[in-house]
């Protein structure tokens, strides 16, 4: 229990959620680590004034790396900026969820972002975020259905999204109790 306490408490102090003033780890002036570059610096100023609340950040070390939640509050998409970023290359971009109604449609939500992704030399996280948030918005019903049915009917329902959970039978391994997989 004591392990758990800690881990968690680890968790909060890189991942915060619900601070005040929003989720960005607050860089004193000077401290910012100096491997990030002025756009890096100036995307993550643009992020803190029009996400505050979204977004939350390691800080102060390098290379950077953010998290924006995404509505609902069951899923982020994190980011990791490479050295040159943005004129050398593009950000790293990812969705964390422990919500199965998202991860049902991780792919689409990951490809939505993507396809705003610009061109190599332009910032791209804002436009990324705002993208996989409309696609969470718009398919609300979607995501509710995955989630509630525990994902095989809702696949089906949805034209087999989740390929794999959509063959599986009932009775697979994964929807018996503990015991049952034990003793079989």
């Amino acid at each position: 229990r004591r392990f758990a306490d800690f881990l968690q408490e680890l968790r909060e102090k890189v991942y915060p959620r619900d601070r005040p003033g929003g989720g960005l780890l607050e860089v004193a002036e000077g401290v910012e680590d100096p491997c990030v570059g002025d756009e890096q610096r100036e995307e993550l100023e643009a992020l803190a004034a029009v996400y505050p609340q979204e977004l939350a950040r390691i800080a102060p070390i390098w290379p950077v790396r953010l998290a924006l939640r995404l509505p609902g509050g069951s899923a982020t998409l994190r980011f990791t900026f490479p050295p040159s970023y943005p004129q050398g290359g593009p950000c790293r971009c990812e969705l964390q969820s422990e919500s199965f109604g998202i991860l049902t449609h991780e792919r689409s939500i990951l490809e939505a972002a993507e396809a705003e992704r610009g061109p190599a030399g332009f910032p791209s996280v804002i436009a990324m975020f705002q993208a996989a948030q409309q696609w969470v918005e718009d398919h609300e019903a979607k995501i509710a259905a995955a989630a509630a049915s525990g994902g095989v009917g809702a696949a089906r329902a949805l034209g087999g999204e989740l390929e794999d959970a959509a063959e599986a039978p009932v009775d697979a391994w994964w929807h018996q109790e503990e015991g049952e997989v034990d003793d079989a």
